[in-house]
């Protein structure tokens, strides 16, 4: 029964690879090591709806990118992600 109410409360859009984020790459896939999908359009539109996001970092196949980001500055790789969280327009 349809009451207007999203059927899901948290969407992932997209993963974030560590490496990208520790060095805030931009390239065709990412804006500061954030995936361009991860826009403030997209999220407005589902926290509009209620509907919660989740910057997801990593994933299985991330593991040489977490070790290496780790291993090259673990103190930043956890400052990046705090700021991409609180990057201006993206409203996580």
């Amino acid at each position: 029964m349809d009451r207007g109410f999203p059927s899901v409360n948290l969407v992932v859009l997209s993963f974030v690879q560590p490496l990208k984020l520790l060095n805030k790459t931009n390239d065709w896939q990412t804006a500061n090591g954030v995936p361009i999908g991860m826009n403030s359009a997209i999220v407005s539109y589902f926290t509009s709806h209620n509907i919660r996001m989740m910057l997801s970092i990593g994933g299985q196949t991330y593991t040489t990118y977490w070790d290496q980001a780790l291993s090259q500055n673990a103190t930043q790789l956890g400052l990046e992600c705090g700021g991409a969280y609180e990057e201006s327009g993206r409203g996580y």
